[in-house]
C-alpha cells in the first residue's frame, strides 16, 4: 500500500507505504539503507522541483505507538525544510500538523490493536 498526501499549509507532500517488510519499499521510494530490524521509517527524499517530500514507511501491521513516533520524525523534518524552530512556548503549529499526520496515517494503514 503507498498514499500520496498533500501537506496542508506546509506545502510538499507525505508518502505513506505499508509492507510487510521493509525491505521491500520500492526503489523509487527507497532510500540506500539497511532496515533490518526497523518496524518502521522515516526521511526525507528530494524532488525534482525542490519541494518538500517525506516518506513514512510501516511494516504491516503497526501500532499507534510506531505512528506518533515516526510522525514526530515528519514534523521536524517540516519545520527544519521551512525554517521554522520548534517553540516549547508555543508549541500549537507543531501540535496541529503532528495531530493531522498521525490521523492520515490512521485511515490508511492497518494498525495491530494492543
Amino acid at each position: 500500500m503507498i498514499r500520496k498526501i498533500k501537506i496542508p499549509i506546509y506545502f510538499g507532500e507525505i508518502v505513506i507505504i505499508q509492507k510487510e517488510k521493509l525491505k521491500d519499499i520500492p526503489k523509487k521510494w527507497a532510500i540506500d539503507f539497511d532496515f533490518h530490524g526497523y518496524a518502521a521509517t522515516c526521511y526525507t527524499k528530494n524532488t525534482k522541483s525542490g519541494c518538500l517530500r517525506i516518506v513514512m514507511a510501516f511494516m504491516k501491521p503497526t501500532t499507534s505507538e510506531i505512528i506518533a513516533h515516526e510522525a514526530y520524525h515528519a514534523v521536524s523534518y517540516m519545520f527544519s525544510h521551512n525554517g521554522i524552530k520548534h517553540d516549547l512556548n508555543n508549541d500549537e503549529q507543531g501540535a496541529f500538523i503532528l495531530g493531522w499526520i498521525v490521523n492520515q496515517c490512521h485511515k490508511y494503514l492497518k494498525i495491530r490493536k494492543i
